[in-house]
């Protein structure tokens, strides 16, 4: 699952996640860095259910409940509840996904939606001087402690420079 040589798409104002994408940062401590960057995040019904069972949801999370009919469009992929409707909300909205799973990533991008991975994420964040070097150290460390990411992905995190 290598990063190299993706182009990192445009940012907007909003952002929507799926579990995973949620759990990895909240247990990386890297949320926050979202607040930093996008005025709304927002997360689908299904990614609420699935990420409270585990976690409580941080403040400042949007949760959309998707119509009927976005509900149907989302059980047609075929994959996951929460992925499925994050894709869903992600190309209905027109934001970025930020979503780690590497097969629903692919659905995601057969769909035209821009993904966004956790780490990425932080890359960007880092990228775009919203925090400096120690910290972006830190922060890739916490991932690679916790298993959230490929090493091939942590590596790819550790080359990033600023233009």
């Amino acid at each position: 699952m290598s990063r190299q040589g993706e182009a990192m798409p445009q940012m907007s104002e909003s952002v929507i996640l799926n579990t995973s994408s949620l759990s990895s940062l909240v247990l990386t401590q890297c949320f926050e860095l979202l607040r930093l960057r996008f005025s709304r995040v927002y997360i689908p019904k299904a990614v609420c259910h699935e990420f409270s069972h585990t976690f409580s949801l941080p403040a400042g999370l949007i949760v959309r409940t998707l119509t009927e009919s976005q509900k149907s469009r989302a059980r047609a992929l075929g994959i996951g509840p929460g992925e499925s409707e994050a894709i869903v909300l992600s190309m209905d909205m027109q934001s970025p996904l930020i979503m780690d799973d590497t097969s629903a990533r692919k659905t995601a991008k057969k769909l035209g939606v821009k993904v966004i991975g956790s780490l990425g994420m932080v890359r960007i964040s880092f990228i775009e001087c919203l925090i400096d070097r120690a910290d972006y150290e830190s922060r890739i460390t916490a991932f690679e402690q916790s298993g959230r990411a490929y090493p091939e992905v942590i590596a790819w995190a550790r080359r990033a420079t600023k233009p």
